[in-house]
């Protein structure tokens, strides 16, 4: 019952929502340079794509941290960049760098992650505290509306479709709902954060084949 109001429970919830911003910097990061080394522009693409490769390890050194602080997922970092000689062996290290292309790969696949952790934190965190103070709101008429349907007037706070809480006994559900949901919260959460902390120490430490 004390799960919703423990440390590792918020810790959980801080990494979800600034995952948000570090995610997409990451797409940013990978899906632009891509998107640039179609054919004809690929004279632009490829340098850009080499420029990436510093800022993906900088957001990979950043999601290690993050997962770290907040998760207790300690992951080794990879080995540290060491280019070539001259422009185009800059070039040549940029483009073939493993831990660059394993971040990448880390970002594309925390994208659909990152959005079904935000959906369970809007869903059972924000909405089933909506439900908790519906009934005070519904008391006290506040930010309530009406809706009249078969000459029926309902006056309600929350609905589920066609069902409206505008009355006591279903205030005492929404009431059930919003305990349910806050206390289900962090379990759903952790649960999808576990395929979080897979991808990220799979592919933000070392690569298996510098060990």
């Amino acid at each position: 019952l004390q799960e919703p109001f423990t440390r590792r429970s918020w810790a959980e919830l801080g990494y979800a929502l600034t995952g948000l911003p570090l995610a997409l910097g990451g797409l940013v990061s990978v899906l632009v340079p891509l998107a640039l080394t179609v054919p004809p522009l690929i004279v632009a693409g490829l340098p850009l794509m080499a420029v990436s490769t510093a800022g993906v390890r900088r957001l990979g050194a950043v999601a290690r941290a993050l997962a770290s602080r907040l998760l207790g997922l300690a992951i080794a970092e990879p080995a540290s960049f060491r280019p070539e000689a001259g422009f185009f062996g800059w070039m040549r290290s940029a483009l073939t760098d493993q831990p660059a292309w394993r971040a990448r790969g880390y970002f594309i696949a925390k994208a659909p992650v990152e959005l079904a952790s935000l959906a369970a934190v809007v869903t059972l965190r924000a909405g089933s505290l909506i439900f908790l103070a519906s009934p005070i709101e519904w008391a006290a008429n506040l930010w309530t509306r009406q809706l009249v349907i078969g000459g029926v007037t309902h006056r309600y706070v929350v609905n589920f479709g066609s069902f409206y809480f505008d009355t006591w006994p279903s205030m005492a559900l929404a009431t059930v709902i919003g305990i349910a949901g806050w206390w289900l919260s962090p379990w759903v959460l952790r649960g999808i954060l576990r395929a979080d902390k897979a991808l990220a120490a799979r592919l933000l430490g070392p690569s298996p084949l510098s060990v």
